[in-house]
């Protein structure tokens, strides 16, 4: 398994270098009408949209589970531009930029995702591992962590007046950073690539990274208190 995930990183060392790398943007929609079943007494009509874009040079040293600290010469490498639009329920808009995070996680899940198309729904192993974008039921009120991956960022100061979005579990943020409550959690239901980048460098990056992502063992969440 050791001599796999060693042979995987030098493939993608060899298709991805850094001189070449992809810089591909991702659409993203978190939704508060999409919490159902268990999650359903959070159901609200706030909406956040937005885009990301990443630089995956930067992927190339990672496996499944990605954590990038802006503010950082690898983090602000890696993340290149975060755009995000709230549309509040009970009336009115707000829009921040990269400046207003902290941290972006992105984790593709233990055996990877296709970059190149809808990350939401994509089948990553099936039981404890699937779908992609996966948010499980609830524990004494709250959504569970899961091993289906992950897509959040957090804010800068998640208390002040006026506060970014900030993330809560994965796949899930507060609208309202951490001066709300559970009635304006939205939860992610759209993570796609604005545009497919030449498949001739981005299918073999993908490939490789899923390469990777089966051969190591999870990285559990930790920056949660």
């Amino acid at each position: 398994m050791r001599a796999l995930l060693i042979a995987a990183c030098l493939f993608m060392s060899a298709v991805v270098p850094a001189a070449a790398s992809v810089v591909a943007t991702f659409n993203f929609t978190f939704d508060g009408a999409a919490l159902v079943g268990n999650n359903a007494q959070f159901i609200n009509s706030d909406k956040v949209t937005g885009n990301i874009t990443l630089d995956t040079a930067y992927f190339t040293t990672l496996t499944g589970f990605n954590t990038f600290t802006l503010g950082t010469v690898n983090g602000d490498a890696a993340v290149t531009a975060l755009n995000v639009h709230v549309a509040y329920g009970g009336g009115g808009t707000a829009d921040y930029t990269k400046n207003y995070f902290s941290s972006v996680i992105f984790d593709t899940s233990l055996l990877g995702v296709n970059l190149n198309k809808e990350l939401v729904g994509q089948n990553v192993g099936g039981g404890d591992y699937g779908p992609w974008g996966t948010l499980k039921g609830t524990t004494v009120g709250y959504p569970v962590l899961s091993d289906t991956g992950d897509f959040e960022f957090f804010a800068k100061d998640p208390y002040a007046s006026g506060a970014a979005p900030t993330g809560q579990f994965p796949y899930l943020l507060a609208t309202l950073g951490g001066t709300g409550n559970d009635s304006n959690y939205v939860q992610l239901t759209s993570f796609a690539p604005a545009a497919v980048p030449e498949p001739s460098t981005y299918v073999l990056f993908t490939f490789a990274l899923g390469l990777a992502v089966f051969a190591r063992k999870r990285i559990k969440y930790s920056h949660r208190g």
